[in-house]
């Protein structure tokens, strides 16, 4: 056929209009689906019935904790009396059996011993059998921080759990709790809960968590492996939230912080990790504080982990599942119920899928369309892997060529804005190339029907390799292949006439998974955001922030676009999609990425050591704080081997003594090695000793191993000291002395901090402790 003849089927303006509206009123029905599912529930007041969670019971703890109490560090008298009030809260529940761990051990990582005392507060609700589900999270906090969220509102949910559970008919299982201490300074309370005999029980675990005051409980992780976990999550939890992506990223270790959950899995446990996640920039800030914690996520959590432990402790595991460590798939559908089943069970439904779509991919090539639709497959392919190049590309720009990165730390939506439309333009481009090579085909209808057979080709691909590949995640592909192959399958044998009903037909396949990959995203950006400055990476965070943002708009875009080749129009489109885009970029490129609600974190060590008095300023966003402290007099670079962004201000002396190390023994030189015993006496609200030794000058000491040295020193720390203060042996090589120092640290700010911090301008939040370093030889 001529080219010419192409034209006896011109797409009028009017058709392209309609279907552009009806692909952007589909996005409306999807944002606002999206949006109605981030509905917290009602929380239930005082008058609810025993047996039923209340967050409004679970509020008294969490405002004791937090405004009363406040900072709670642990070896601090914040510390000693949150662990003494959870002990009494606890207690005064009928049929609770309460037992206070003082634990004592040593943890050697990240490049220095640690040596530690923590208190434990542990609760026993007896069930039939002795086998145990575990109940645990933390009531400690980091310095500056008073934890309202992390984590007043887990160890809050924990009790008002227990009361509920010692209102109830009496479980199979036992149900322990363990809240615990010093999760804060490596997540020493849960590694010390290992060592107690009721530890020997546990079966199964539940980690209550938070890294942020808003929104929904998620559940992060399941497992490791057992499949059945999820599934109980599933079946029990009212308000079911939660993604296997969650479980895919934190496990992969990319996100900067860890749980419990990791102590308890390598210990052979199996559990769940359950956690806030959203209104990240408030974590571990001044402002994770009551006011900003909504009742609605208290009852949201407490409620789910009300029901899942109940149904934990009901009766063991089916039959041989209790040692199946099959991996799971999990994913809520908007918060009204959650899919969960095996790997393998999801390579099952995978091969059903891709059956389905070979038989679709068959039936659009059908009239001669064979050719059509292996171009538009590839092309397809490259659209999706085009749209995240540029976009990343386009990304670049604000930060790498303008200095001016994270425009969109304080408002996400940006990031939807600029980076979406670029995406999107850069799929146009191709599937215009894709419709100039594909124009002999006659009819505008079979041209949609090729594109169509090329959308389900290119998207079975990856289904299959990330199914293959043993990717959780990979269900969003299931939702976006399924629907699609299906819907094809049924339009390919339709009559030309009925071009009305592919309308139709292919905005009902494309929703679904537009639904669940639009929720996705929007879980990625409220987590990612808020952390993506405490990356260590040397690349600013815009980059993978637009990488996420564009591979899921092309992916969602991939089979909408598809019927767009039966009207046309790609020129225009991806004008006014690159238009808009640009217009995002420029919008990244001159707002400023913090404000009050999302502010930059900083931190502030008021430090007198031998280099003298000084105030060190850090900060956790990628961008550095220059911005911030550049109107501060005296500010100055750290030194060589410092943070990059670190600023130092002149200060007086910290108003604390140096601490105290006092010689108990000695060995005279013996061969080429003598002994000394010190011991370091514990000073009020020194949460922290650290002790660094001449790595070449130690051959040993009383504590086991010695660590891999940093640099040419050893580094030991000593958390919470006992009331005789802490006692090491040294062995030492030579009769010369041996230089030693010891810093205190102090969850105190000190008035100069508070001099400091009131100088900082008003979209920042800073958090300060107070060390002094004394110096001796032995």
């Amino acid at each position: 056929m001529p080219d010419a003849d192409v034209y006896r089927f011109p797409a009028a303006p009017a058709s392209a209009l309609r279907l552009w509206a009806a692909i952007l009123l589909g996005l409306l029905v999807a944002s606002v689906t999206v949006r109605a599912a981030d509905r917290l529930p009602r929380p239930l007041g005082e008058d609810a019935p025993a047996e039923e969670f209340a967050a409004a019971r679970a509020w008294r703890t969490i405002v004791h904790l937090a405004d009363t109490i406040g900072v709670r560090v642990t070896g601090t008298d914040g510390g000693r009396r949150a662990a003494a009030y959870v002990a009494d809260r606890l207690r005064a529940i009928p049929g609770v059996e309460v037992e206070v761990q003082e634990a004592e051990g040593a943890r050697l990582g990240r490049g220095r011993l640690r040596r530690y005392r923590t208190t434990n507060v542990l609760a026993r609700i007896p069930g039939r059998v002795h086998d145990a589900v575990l109940v645990s999270t933390h009531w400690d906090t980091p310095p500056g921080s008073v934890g309202a969220s992390d984590a007043a509102v887990p160890t809050a949910v924990a009790i008002e759990v227990a009361r509920a559970l010692a209102a109830s008919p009496r479980l199979e299982r036992t149900v322990l709790l363990n809240i615990n201490g010093a999760e804060e300074q490596g997540l020493l309370g849960a590694e010390a809960f290992l060592r107690h005999p009721w530890a020997r029980d546990v079966r199964v675990f539940v980690d209550l968590e938070s890294a942020g005051p808003g929104g929904k409980a998620t559940l992060f992780q399941a497992g490791p492996g057992a499949a059945w976990l999820a599934r109980a999550y599933a079946r029990s939890a009212p308000h079911p939230h939660g993604t296997v992506l969650g479980q895919d990223i934190f496990q992969s270790g990319a996100i900067p912080s860890s749980t419990d959950f990791e102590i308890y899995r390598d210990a052979g446990l199996v559990g769940l990790d359950i956690a806030f996640y959203e209104d990240g920039w408030s974590y571990h800030t001044t402002r994770d504080r009551s006011w900003n914690v909504e009742p609605g996520s208290v009852q949201h959590m407490g409620a789910n982990a009300l029901a899942l432990v109940r149904d934990l402790a009901s009766s063991a595991p089916p039959a041989g599942e209790g040692a199946e460590r099959t991996p799971s798939v999990y994913y809520d559908i908007f918060g009204a119920t959650m899919l969960a089943y095996d790997r393998r069970v999801a390579r099952g439904i995978a091969a059903i899928v891709l059956l389905v779509a070979v038989v679709a991919i068959a039936s659009a090539m059908r009239g001669g369309r064979a050719v059509a639709s292996l171009a538009a497959a590839a092309g397809a392919l490259v659209a999706v892997a085009l749209a995240v190049a540029v976009t990343a590309a386009a990304a670049a720009i604000a930060p790498l060529l303008l200095g001016r990165p994270h425009g969109w730390f304080a408002r996400p939506w940006l990031a939807l804005a600029a980076y979406a439309p670029l995406a999107l333009a850069a799929m146009l481009v191709v599937h215009w190339l894709v419709s100039r090579a594909t124009r002999r085909l006659a009819s505008p209808r079979d041209r949609a029907l090729a594109a169509g057979g090329g959308a389900v080709a290119a998207l079975a691909v990856l289904y299959a390799a990330l199914t293959l590949a043993g990717i959780g995640s990979a269900y969003v592909l299931l939702w976006l292949v399924g629907p699609a192959a299906a819907v094809l399958a049924v339009a390919a044998w339709l009559p030309a006439r009925a071009q009305g009903a592919d309308a139709v037909l292919a905005a009902a396949a494309a929703l679904p998974g537009a639904l669940l990959s639009l929720q996705l995203l929007v879980l990625l950006l409220r987590l990612f955001v808020p952390i993506a400055g405490r990356f260590p990476t040397t690349i600013p965070f815009d980059l993978p922030i637009a990488g996420i943002v564009a591979l899921l708009t092309a992916l969602v875009a991939t089979v909408p676009l598809a019927l767009v080749h039966a009207v046309g129009r790609f020129g225009a489109a991806a004008a006014v999609s690159a238009a808009l885009g640009l217009g995002g970029l420029a919008a990244l490129a001159v707002v400023d990425p913090y404000d009050a609600e999302h502010p930059q974190r900083i931190q502030l060590v008021h430090r007198t050591d031998a280099d003298g008095d000084r105030i060190e300023l850090a900060g956790w966003d990628w961008p550095g704080i220059g911005g911030a402290t550049g109107a501060l007099e005296g500010a100055r670079a750290d030194e060589p081997g410092s943070r990059p962004d670190g600023v130092r201000l002149p200060a007086p002396p910290v108003p604390f003594p140096p601490p105290s190390l006092v010689r108990v023994a000695a060995t005279p030189l013996a061969g080429v090695t003598r002994t000394v015993t010190l011991r370091v006496s514990r000073e009020d609200d020194v949460y922290l000793h650290r002790l660094l030794l001449p790595a070449a000058r130690i051959a040993g000491w009383s504590l086991g191993a010695l660590p891999a040295a940093s640099g040419d020193r050893i580094a030991l720390d000593l958390l919470n000291a006992p009331p005789e203060g802490w006692t090491v042996t040294l062995e030492l090589r030579g009769a010369d002395p041996v230089p030693l120092e010891l810093a205190a640290w102090r969850a105190t700010t000190t008035p100069a901090a508070a001099r400091v911090i009131e100088r900082l301008p008003a979209w920042t939040t800073a958090t300060a402790q107070a060390v002094v370093t004394g110096r001796s030889a032995w």
